[in-house]
């Protein structure tokens, strides 16, 4: 199985769902827009990741539109799909969301609350409990596209959705690795007397980290591998 990972910055690659790939033989085809045309494909999957850019920056950013078109086109031949964070907000404009600015920042750890559809859903279906501690670097977020499924939230905004049977969008980061959240955390706006606790903390949840990204990148490798034929 072949999954296209968009790597919208540098620092924002696959990290720990590239480990889960690895260990289950399946490949990750690197894409970043900024410096490559848009690849030929086929694809059995798409992963579309993070950045600090914004989704309505195509002027800054004229390569958005490029990874706009290829969700497009993922979703309507029903590749699964699943976008992180900025990701996540590309899913959920180009199928019919909106996508701007949270009621406020959500930086550090923080808890979602999962939804009663999430228990069913083949991604998100995988985590045991109503509340599952994720890390959180965004300032815009996004709402659930019409005929879609709100799958989690936190009280600032919506976490994760379904849209059609294998797409979707999170509104956080599980697969960023240890050493990628100590630089976002060092280049993030916060209370300065609050960073070494945030950092503690991330090293401290390194085996947590590994596990939930490995568990849900799993179940969407999952759906990949029941479509491929």
């Amino acid at each position: 199985m072949t999954v296209l990972s968009v790597v919208n910055q540098d620092d924002a690659g696959p990290g720990l769902f590239g480990e889960e790939a690895a260990v289950r033989g399946v490949e990750l085809e690197s894409w970043v827009p900024a410096e490559e045309p848009v690849p030929a494909g086929p694809w059995d999957g798409v992963l579309v990741l993070g950045g600090a850019m914004q989704v309505d920056q195509t002027d800054e950013h004229p390569w958005i539109r490029d990874v706009l078109a290829t969700i497009e086109s993922a979703l309507a031949d029903g590749v699964p799909t699943l976008g992180v964070c900025l990701g996540g907000q590309m899913v959920a404009l180009v199928a019919g969301g909106t996508v701007g600015p949270a009621r406020e920042p959500e930086r550090g750890w923080k808890e979602i609350v999962l939804r009663p559809a999430a228990r069913t859903d083949r991604f998100l279906g995988v985590l045991e409990g109503d509340r599952v501690m994720t890390f959180q670097g965004h300032s815009y977020a996004f709402t659930t596209p019409p005929g879609g499924v709100t799958l989690a939230h936190t009280d600032v905004c919506e976490q994760a959705f379904r849209v059609g049977d294998a797409g979707w969008g999170i509104q956080f980061h599980p697969e960023a690795t240890v050493p990628t959240l100590e630089q976002w955390i060092a280049q993030m706006q916060l209370a300065e007397d609050t960073r070494p606790a945030l950092l503690a903390e991330t090293r401290r949840r390194a085996d947590y980290a590994k596990t939930l990204a490995g568990t849900l990148f799993g179940a969407f490798l999952d759906v990949v591998a029941a479509r491929t034929p």
